[in-house]
């Protein structure tokens, strides 16, 4: 974080989708965001984005949030085993800190996978938890696994989200066209090294997204 915060402008997603982009002097801007909303995210990530002032995005499965004991990730499909989720009250100090949340269903299921009908209580139900406990409104979301389809980017859309994202490897320029609704992200694992992290931001790793695209088609 100490590296991309000296090298880039880090903003906020909705920002960076919108256009509204600062002048620095790498012309790197990009957006930080976190899947899930597990605990580690407000016990770790949280006091190195406060020292450096870094904004972000959670995208919170919504029905794993609760208010006074913390959730096992075990109990939803899909999660990482054995984490902790966060606390409502997490969630709102992080909010009060520049930190913004998305949402990423209720119960993390596959948005390719289920009807029309369950689709639109997922996204709507955990827009608007994620709304009543932050006070702000939930603008993005976040497609379990990246799994998207035409019609789930229309029930994201008629849910009344202003963007989404994938799992899809990439990035984009400040005048290139963007599909709000499929935003492109750089997937950084724990094990990579601050020169694997200088690689992925540079675009020397952006030939996954085209192999991810391909699969996706012939899936």
């Amino acid at each position: 974080m100490e590296w991309l915060n000296s090298n880039g402008a880090i903003i906020p997603l909705d920002d960076l989708v919108t256009g509204k982009w600062p002048t620095c002097p790498s012309g790197l801007a990009c957006a930080i965001t976190f899947d899930d909303g597990y605990a580690s995210v407000y016990r770790f990530a949280y006091p190195i984005l406060a020292e450096l002032n870094i904004p972000a995005t959670v995208y919170l499965v919504a029905g794993a949030i609760h208010q006074d004991s913390p959730q096992s990730s075990n109990q939803f499909n899909g999660l990482y085993p054995d984490e902790d989720m966060l606390l409502w009250p997490e969630v709102r100090e992080l909010h009060s800190h520049s930190i913004r949340m998305g949402s990423h269903l209720l119960h993390h299921q596959d948005l390719t996978s289920i009807d029309d009908a369950a689709a639109d209580t997922e996204l709507r139900e955990s827009k608007k938890k994620i709304e009543d406990q932050t006070g702000s409104e939930c603008s993005s979301f976040c497609f379990p696994w990246g799994k998207n389809n035409a019609a789930a980017v229309e029930a994201v859309r008629r849910a009344g989200y202003s963007n989404s994202v994938t799992t899809i490897q990439g990035r984009w320029g400040k005048n290139d066209a963007i599909d709000r609704y499929r935003i492109p992200r750089a997937d950084i694992r724990r094990d990579y090294t601050l020169e694997d992290f200088k690689a992925v931001v540079r675009g020397d790793w952006d030939y996954l997204g085209h192999i991810q695209r391909i699969r996706h088609v012939m899936s």
